[in-house]
């Protein structure tokens, strides 16, 4: 049942397999013991033994009900960690059992488990936000919502749970640059969680609506703020008002009035402190970044993009790797310092390539660009521009 190894205490919850009886596999080889504590099973006679578990659909089907439960459970659990000072460690073991996780969710919602899929939920789209698995994450969502339209109406739960999964489908259309497409899932998910007065998870749907671009489709952002925070400062709901504060000054942007007011950003900034959420803290320092390079001062800019790519590094977020390395370049170009531009420009143009992320690729060969201009490689810069500019107009970048 199990896939990329599993735990002592899952293999004794899903298949009622004991230390001893463990023990007793790996003495014969047929399990093996990973240095991390982790066991393992040949895949060869993984597939065996679960078509030999196929023939006894009843026992079959039971298994993978545990299966599904437990792993369910796991994610459901790691909120406060996901949350707080044991971001990286959930991170990493959700990450170990990551086929284990999918196995589960896909069984969830093909058996129509409303319950577990809305209390597990927030946590994998954390997980995937924070590890930059926006494809993934958008198709796990586009699944569950499937699945829960056709229960619409069958009862409150099953409809918060598919509020709740139009906008993480949303949020990762938002990321992928699908924004008209976001801006639909959004919507729908605001006005069915408005109507079914599920303040928690409206709260959170209204946060995901902050994204870059998201004003023409929310004209009414600044009224969708201030209910989001009257929410959560009622539910006293600390990372909630954090993360809401952080996702509007990414919106708003370095040049508007409002992200000049920092109260808000030094508010996140101390409760990601106080809470030990490092993503928010990232978020924060990036944000304190783009306000210090817009007032021009480009040294101090560039330490908080560094602090901040130090931090998304650690949690393995490649998306905003990707993006403080675009910005260090930015300051590091207007400081002259040429040469470390090019460096990060180049690690960011590495990083789009391998995500698929051809709109950044883009962005990271204009980068190029600029820099090769600047010290007057004008035929590399040349060669930067339009490769991106062939990519912008093949995509119908406007």
């Amino acid at each position: 049942m199990f896939r990329g190894g599993f735990e002592r205490e899952a293999a004794e919850r899903v298949a009622g397999a004991s230390l001893p009886l463990l023990s007793s596999l790996v003495d014969k080889s047929l399990v093996r013991r990973t240095r991390s504590g982790r066991y393992e099973v040949h895949e060869v006679l993984r597939q065996y033994a679960a078509e030999k578990l196929g023939q006894v659909p009843r026992e079959e089907a039971d298994t993978r009900d545990r299966h599904s439960a437990h792993f369910m459970a796991f994610l459901q659990h790691k909120e406060r960690a996901l949350k707080g000072a044991g971001q990286i460690m959930a991170l990493e073991e959700i990450g170990a059992d990551l086929q284990n996780v999918r196995t589960a969710w896909r069984w969830s919602i093909a058996q129509g488990k409303v319950a577990e899929l809305r209390r597990a939920a927030p946590n994998l789209w954390l997980f995937y936000e924070m590890r930059s698995l926006l494809e993934e994450g958008e198709q796990a969502f586009a699944q569950a919502v499937a699945m829960l339209e056709a229960k619409a109406g069958g009862g409150v739960e099953a409809d918060i749970a598919l509020g709740l999964a139009l906008a993480f489908q949303g949020r990762f259309a938002g990321r992928l640059y699908r924004y008209e497409h976001a801006a639909q899932l959004l919507r729908r998910s605001q006005a069915l969680l408005r109507r079914l007065g599920a303040q928690r998870e409206l709260a959170l749907a209204n946060t995901l609506s902050f994204y870059p671009g998201a004003e023409e489709s929310f004209p009414d952002i600044e009224q969708v703020l201030e209910e989001t925070l009257a929410i959560y400062r009622g539910l006293g709901d600390r990372w909630g008002i954090a993360f809401a504060l952080t996702r509007f000054l990414w919106l708003v942007g370095s040049t508007s009035t409002r992200s000049r007011d920092t109260s808000g950003l030094q508010e996140s900034l101390a409760i990601g402190r106080e809470i030990g959420d490092r993503w928010i803290v990232g978020l924060c320092l990036f944000q304190l970044g783009t306000i210090l390079q817009s007032s021009g001062d480009f040294q101090e800019a560039k330490q908080r993009y560094l602090e901040s790519l130090a931090v998304f590094r650690d949690l393995g977020d490649r998306r905003l790797v990707q993006m403080c390395l675009d910005h260090t370049g930015y300051v590091a170009r207007a400081l002259g310092e040429y040469d470390e531009a090019r460096q990060v420009h180049l690690e960011s143009l590495a990083i789009c390539r391998e995500e698929g992320d051809r709109l950044g690729i883009a962005g990271s060969l204009n980068n190029l660009g600029l820099v090769a201009r600047d010290v007057g490689d004008y035929a590399e810069a040349e060669r930067y521009f339009q490769e991106g500019l062939a990519i912008r107009t093949e995509i119908g970048h406007r």
